[in-house]
């Protein structure tokens, strides 16, 4: 499995056309990975603390939560959803604790 990282950049890169990366991304996949689609998504973020390393494990569908302001009103549009991976986010939880 190949792993990349990519900054999520600009809030508005999502809706923004004049956003470079914009165009970047939205080429990448089919560069990069031509005709597949990646089985899971890992989404790693300095946006929370704990206190130890830890992993959020979802098992049902949640509502997205806009917790930022200020910006134009198509960014509180924009869809985000997710497929139930319980099972990798279990084996990435228990890979964390094994190492930590």
């Amino acid at each position: 499995m190949d792993t990349f990282y990519i900054s999520h950049g600009s809030p508005t890169m999502s809706i923004d056309d004049g956003v470079p990366a914009r165009q970047f991304l939205q080429s990448w996949r089919e560069k990069v990975m031509p005709g597949e689609r990646p089985k899971a998504i890992l989404v790693i973020s300095g946006h929370w603390e704990t206190a130890e390393p830890c992993v959020n494990v979802i098992s049902t569908a949640n509502a997205t939560i806009y917790d930022f302001y200020g910006f134009p009103k198509p960014m509180y549009q924009v869809p985000f959803s997710f497929s139930d991976l319980l099972l990798y986010a279990l084996v990435f939880r228990t890979a964390l604790y094994l190492i930590t």
